[in-house]
């Protein structure tokens, strides 16, 4: 997977592993949080050397890291390996991770843990399969994308309106289009805080179980929902 992959230590690697060597981490597995990313980072940290180009290393992680789910952005263990929020476009860019400090009075972001572990791979190949439709590959180009791209403005502009807006819009697509991705145990807690505009949930990566992401806007609160 390109010439990244090759400048791996992997007879230290091997070596390390036999001798006991693990990885401990704070993220859990199988939830969506990038547990697999940090994984990869920290081995190309370790047994291999860094790419000073952002895109470089964006390539050689995601080779690394489709080793668990086939495919992979490379967006995650890039973050890992950075520690800092990674902007896209037609650049990398590194963004400060205290950005989100700014909309603090806009209302509160959490995780809600559905409670069962999903495998991300068959989720992610689900997904791609799905875009060789051209109906719901044109309603993520033409919605789902451009309310990502709004949201992600809304905070680096610190405009909470914008922010709010962009999340419930893709809270609302993910509920109709990715609902194979959605616990059916979630799927009424999801619809409800929509309609009442209480809080809108987001997918964490493939979803299908682990983590989600909760936002709820400021005046507003979680009752009703059930985990």
């Amino acid at each position: 997977a390109g010439r990244g992959i090759l400048q791996l230590n992997l007879e230290a690697l091997r070596a390390d592993s036999a001798g006991g060597l693990r990885f401990c981490s704070s993220i859990p597995r199988g939830c969506g949080l990038g547990s697999s990313g940090a994984l990869a980072a920290a081995v190309l940290e370790r047994y291999g050397k860094v790419p000073a180009d952002l895109t470089e290393s964006r390539r050689v992680l995601a080779a690394m890291e489709s080793f668990f789910h086939g495919k992979s952005s490379g967006l995650d263990p890039l973050v890992s390996l950075y520690k800092r929020p990674v902007l896209t476009g037609r650049h990398l860019q590194l963004v400060d991770p205290n950005i989100w400090l700014q909309f603090a009075s806009a209302g509160r972001i959490f995780l809600w843990d559905c409670g069962r572990e999903r495998n991300t791979k068959p989720l992610v190949q689900y997904f791609m399969r799905s875009m060789e439709d051209a109906a719901f590959s044109s309603a993520v180009h033409s919605i789902l994308m451009p309310a990502v791209d709004s949201g992600i403005q809304g905070i680096l502009k610190n405009e909470p309106d914008i922010f709010e807006r962009s999340w419930r819009v893709i809270s609302e697509f993910q509920l109709k289009h990715f609902s194979k991705m959605i616990p059916s145990s979630m799927l009424d807690n999801w619809a409800e805080g929509l309609r009442k505009d209480h809080y809108f949930f987001k997918l964490c990566g493939a979803g299908g179980g682990g983590m989600f992401l909760v936002y709820v806007p400021p005046g507003t609160s979680l009752s009703g929902a059930q985990a």
